[in-house]
């Protein structure tokens, strides 16, 4: 029994992990190409379906520990699946600002073309999947591989940011 609730445990994380990867491309994509719609998708999505899964997640969580009390390796793996639920909304909550900030920025002028966002959301989407192909495949060394990826996400921001400190510190 405890072993049909944990499939579905697993099932469940791997669906929001789906949602909110689209939740990122949607809106990168409604960014780039000034798609309010698409912009408005992602806020409504992360209310309708990233939040709602969350909560199930956690529930079905609290569940397992409380009917089954598992241990060893079930119990490692319901803890991780909460803590995995945990990031995933938190994710889904930075779409969500991205979304809100570009429907912001699709009004106005473009500064200069969007090359590093567009590169770091392909970025975080990849760092996604393999972290959800290394829960899946049980894989150590795919997860650390993405540990040392983070980096590339952390220069392309910090490049972002120097090049936007530039433009300004030039317009003065």
């Amino acid at each position: 029994m405890i072993q049909q609730k944990m499939v579905e445990l697993k099932k469940l994380i791997i669906t929001q992990s789906s949602i909110v990867e689209k939740m990122i491309e949607k809106a990168m994509k409604g960014l780039i190409n000034k798609d309010e719609n698409l912009l408005k998708e992602v806020i409504d999505e992360d209310e309708a379906l990233v939040n709602k899964n969350d909560i199930l997640i956690d529930e079905k969580c609290v569940n397992i520990l409380a009917l089954f009390q598992p241990e060893a390796k079930d119990l490692r793996m319901t803890m991780m699946i909460s803590k995995m639920g945990v990031d995933l909304e938190r994710i889904g909550d930075s779409a969500v600002n991205i979304a809100e900030s570009a429907l912001y920025l699709i009004s106005k002028p473009q500064i200069k073309p969007y090359m590093d966002l567009p590169r770091m959301a392909d970025e975080t989407i990849k760092m996604l999947n393999d972290s959800i192909n290394s829960f899946v495949n049980e894989s150590e060394g795919l997860a650390a591989t993405i540990c040392k990826r983070d980096g590339i996400i952390d220069e392309l921001r910090d490049q972002i940011i120097r090049e936007l400190i530039t433009y300004m510190l030039s317009t003065l």
